[in-house]
């Protein structure tokens, strides 16, 4: 998203979670639409935390350039040393969290046939930001549900216990 490419919108998002003010993405209809069918495609899905993890806030863009070392002195200010890979950090850890509202959201709707791999996705990002709750309930529903649809002995059953240990 543009959003994420410009220095105004990264220092707002600094800023909100800097005071631990949830950071929410406003999207219409159609591109709520888009963002489920991407959530759900586990390749689309690792390619969102991707473009997350590739966010460079030494790279944003400002209409004005005054304007863009305006803000990066307000980063460097309140984040002091190593400040740009701090700001990436934080709005990377930002769209993580959001991104995984977005999934819980969708799983709470209720899922389809492949709902096993949006609740182990959901496990695995919950982990990643430190939900460890929400981590192992996860988890052991997705495990839960291969051994009630596979049985104890089957592989997919194996290859997630291996996954999850």
């Amino acid at each position: 998203p543009r959003t994420l490419t410009r220095v105004w919108c990264l220092y707002e998002m600094m800023e909100a979670m800097q005071m631990n003010i949830p950071v929410y993405v406003a999207l219409g209809h159609a591109d709520a639409t888009t963002l489920e069918s991407l959530i759900l495609d586990s390749d689309e899905r690792k390619r969102l935390l991707q473009m997350f993890a590739a966010i460079k806030t030494q790279d944003a863009e400002a209409t004005w350039e005054q304007d863009r070392v305006m803000v990066f002195k307000w980063i460097e200010e309140a984040l002091g040393a190593n400040c740009f890979e701090k700001m990436d950090e934080l709005v990377r850890d930002g769209m993580r969290k959001w991104l995984l509202k977005m999934m819980v959201a969708l799983a709470q709707k209720g899922l389809g046939e492949d709902d096993t791999d949006l609740l182990g996705a959901i496990g695995l990002l919950s982990d990643e930001v430190g939900d460890f709750d929400q981590a192992l309930k996860c988890h052991t529903r997705e495990l839960s549900l291969k051994i009630e649809r596979h049985g104890h002995d089957h592989p997919v059953v194996a290859t997630t216990q291996v996954l999850r240990i």
